[in-house]
C-alpha cells in the first residue's frame, strides 16, 4: 500500500503539481517561460496530456495577446500608431534621451482645412485624406526604425523623431509639407 501509494504521487500528484504550479503563476505573456514539457515525461499519459494541452492554450495566448496590443496601439483607419501608443514612446523616449543628452523632436501635423473638406466631399473622402496624409508622412518623415508616425486626433498627426536635431526635424517638416 505505502509503495504503490508513493508512486501514484511521483507518476501523478507530482506532475499535476508542477502543471498547476505553471498554470498559477501564469500572468504575463509577454514574460512568461512557456511551460517545458519535458517535465512529465514518465508521466501518465492523461497528464502529459493536459500538459500539453496548457502549452498549446500558453502560445495562442501569448498570439492573441499580441493581435490584441497590436490593435489596441494602431489606429484602424490609418494603421499608424494611435495616441495611446504616441503617448508611451513620447514618455519612454523622453525619459531615455534625457539620460544620455540627446535631443527628442516633435512634429504636429494639422490636415489644413479638413473640415471644409470632409463636409464637402462627404467622410468616406476624407477618410482616404487622412489615409493619405498617414502614408505620406511615414513615407516621408518616419524612415528610421526609432521614429513614430501617430495620429493623436481627428486630422491631427504627430511624429516623434528621436536623436534627430531641430535642424533636422525642421527640413523632415519642410520635406512633408511640399
Amino acid at each position: 500500500g505505502v509503495i504503490y501509494a508513493w508512486r501514484t504521487s511521483s507518476r501523478i500528484l507530482e506532475p499535476l503539481g508542477t502543471l498547476e504550479k505553471s498554470m498559477r503563476s501564469w500572468r504575463n505573456w509577454k514574460t512568461q517561460a512557456p511551460l517545458d514539457p519535458t517535465l512529465f515525461e514518465g508521466a501518465p499519459k492523461e497528464v502529459s496530456s493536459l500538459a500539453i494541452s496548457f502549452r498549446e492554450m500558453e502560445e495562442r495566448l501569448a498570439t492573441l495577446g499580441e493581435r490584441l496590443e497590436n490593435l489596441a496601439l494602431t489606429d484602424s483607419l490609418t494603421q499608424v500608431g494611435n495616441r495611446r501608443l504616441f503617448d508611451q514612446a513620447l514618455q519612454q523616449e523622453w525619459k531615455r534621451l534625457q539620460r544620455v543628452n540627446r535631443p527628442l523632436s516633435l512634429l504636429m501635423i494639422d490636415v489644413d482645412h479638413f473640415k471644409t473638406y470632409n463636409d464637402t466631399y462627404g467622410h468616406p473622402a476624407g477618410d482616404d485624406c487622412l489615409v493619405k496624409v498617414s502614408r505620406a508622412a511615414a513615407a516621408s518623415v518616419g524612415q528610421r526604425a526609432t521614429d513614430l508616425i501617430a495620429r493623436v486626433g481627428g486630422e491631427e498627426f504627430a511624429a516623434l523623431l528621436p536623436t534627430c536635431s531641430r535642424r533636422g526635424a525642421f527640413q523632415a517638416g519642410e520635406h512633408l509639407r511640399a
